[in-house]
């Protein structure tokens, strides 16, 4: 309701400019002269129903991931499906400097080009609307996905920016990433570690195309130290190292 004094509509504008920046899909309704409670038992929420009704089916392994989480919100005394570390193939994230409190955000953005994937496209939606039974009209605005837009290209990498995180890993298997001969860049703001799932010992690694020796490997999870600043690297059979 643009009346609504507890949730003032600014705030609601303020969410909605967010969610177009960013590209993603919403659906904004809006009533002239309603407030705070005024649709509680007033409105049947047709478009709303109707417009989540209509969307895809959520993708389990998509080609990006973009997660952003504070430690400070987690509450691991209450239960593990309270810690906000995970999302599709990404887990284990942990924030580097925790010292804001509630404010104290890690970010990571990671896309596989492995799974042939695309990013949407989005169009704008908007109209009026009127609800009959109870007399409600409103107007909308929001953006749609439109699928599939730009293919991304077939390659066995994947590239990764964090920021202010400390640790993150990766289900390479989920990626559609297919071993040995794997690359990726990682850009981040400071040290952090990498552990991908799953790998065969019988490899090496090179950062910036010279042999990299801080990783570990443990039954058989490969870690990797990644150093701050954006950085190449290649997983490799120990067989092609003579080409290094």
């Amino acid at each position: 309701g643009e009346g609504d004094a507890t949730v003032g509509i600014s705030t609601q504008e303020t969410a909605e400019n967010l969610l177009k920046g960013l590209g993603y899909e919403y659906l904004f309704q809006r009533y002239a002269g309603y407030g705070h409670g005024s649709l509680y038992d007033e409105d049947e929420w047709i478009l709303p129903a109707q417009w989540l009704k209509e969307a895809p089916a959520r993708n389990i392994n998509p080609a990006r991931v973009t997660y952003k989480t504070c430690e400070a919100w987690w509450r691991p005394d209450i239960s593990q499906d309270l810690v906000f570390d995970k999302a599709y193939w990404v887990s284990g994230l942990r924030v580097r400097d925790t010292s804001l409190g509630t404010t104290a955000y890690g970010l990571i953005d990671v896309t596989t080009y492995a799974l042939k994937g695309s990013n949407p496209g989005v169009e704008t939606v908007g109209g009026d609307g009127y609800t009959p039974t109870n007399n409600n009209y409103y107007t909308y605005t929001g953006q749609n996905y439109v699928w599939p837009d730009k293919a991304l290209p077939l390659r066995n990498r994947f590239e990764m920016h964090l920021t202010n995180l400390k640790s993150v890993t990766l289900d390479p298997a989920r990626m559609g990433l297919r071993f040995p001969y794997v690359s990726f860049t990682v850009d981040s703001d400071g040290p952090a570690t990498l552990t991908l799932t799953g790998r065969s010992p019988f490899c090496k690694i090179l950062m910036d195309n010279k042999i990299y020796h801080n990783y570990t490997l443990t039954a058989g999870d490969l870690t990797v130290d990644i150093p701050e600043g954006q950085h190449e690297f290649k997983l490799l059979l120990l067989t092609d190292l003579h080409k290094y």
